[in-house]
């Protein structure tokens, strides 16, 4: 009889820890999450490939990465990047820089953490206007065994 017991209570709880384990399983994963701010003073924004942005409307100010317009004179606008990783906003220094046969510019950054992310921009330049650059690509974002991508497209420039 105990034995029946055990059996339906293990029936009836392996859904249970089933799911618990799935829980578990998506906390651990990467996200690259957006960041909604409308109005941002920034010198490059990159959206999600293929996510409309209108200027007017606050509600599609939603980017995978900016940064900030740079103090000095000659510096490079894409040294630090600015990326929102597993629901934190987090600062990205540059690590190093090439460019392949193609023309693509691939850039390694790591974030300031104990555990860092690295996290790898594709970049190909599109078109260029009077003040502003397109851009496209995709960025790889990775910790340990785990990684996240996104294919992106945005702009540099004032």
């Amino acid at each position: 009889m105990m034995a029946l017991n055990a059996k339906r209570l293990w029936k009836a709880m392996l859904p249970a820890m089933l799911m618990a384990g799935a829980a578990f399983a998506q906390e651990d994963a990467l996200s690259i999450d957006e960041i909604h701010w409308p109005q941002i003073d920034s010198y490059c924004t990159f959206l999600k490939k293929g996510q409309d942005f209108h200027f007017d409307d606050p509600d599609t100010w939603r980017f995978v990465a900016f940064t900030n317009l740079p103090r000095e004179a000659e510096a490079d606008p894409l040294e630090r990047v600015f990326m929102r990783i597993n629901g934190d906003l987090l600062e990205l220094g540059l690590e190093t820089l090439e460019k392949s046969k193609g023309g693509t510019e691939i850039r390694l950054y790591k974030s300031h953490d104990v555990d860092p992310y690295a996290v790898t921009f594709e970049i190909e330049e599109g078109e260029q206007g009077s003040e502003s650059t397109n851009y496209s690509g995709t960025i790889r974002v990775q910790r340990g065994e785990q990684e996240a991508s996104v294919n992106f497209e945005g702009d540099c420039g004032v």
